[in-house]
């Protein structure tokens, strides 16, 4: 789990829970990146991601059907929703987390 021992806000976001799966690999490492600047961006706290590395957490992986990385599982939601692939349309990471992009307001 990534940490930097923010305090949970009253952010409108604070019901959002996710889980990242990466492999260690180039792409992932951008993604954590993508991932980091998103939390920071709309105050996600670090207890509200979980990351994985499936190289480590094989069992969860596979908890989770993991079939590529990066994936990005949205927990608090039912059924659970992934977004599989490099993450790299903003908009679609967004409209994933249900996030207005023009004003950063829940949709």
């Amino acid at each position: 789990m990534l940490g930097r021992g923010r305090h949970r806000s009253l952010s409108p976001y604070g019901h959002i829970k996710l889980a990242l799966f990466v492999d260690g690999g180039l792409l992932s490492t951008f993604v954590l990146k993508q991932v980091d600047d998103l939390k920071e961006e709309f105050d996600i706290q670090d207890d509200q991601l979980t990351t994985y590395n499936v190289r480590d957490d094989i069992e969860v992986a596979m908890e989770y059907n993991i079939i590529a990385c990066p994936t990005l599982v949205r927990l608090d939601v039912r059924p659970p929703r992934f977004l599989i692939g490099e993450l790299r349309n903003r908009a679609m990471v967004l409209a994933f987390l249900n996030i207005n992009a023009a004003d950063g307001k829940q949709g």
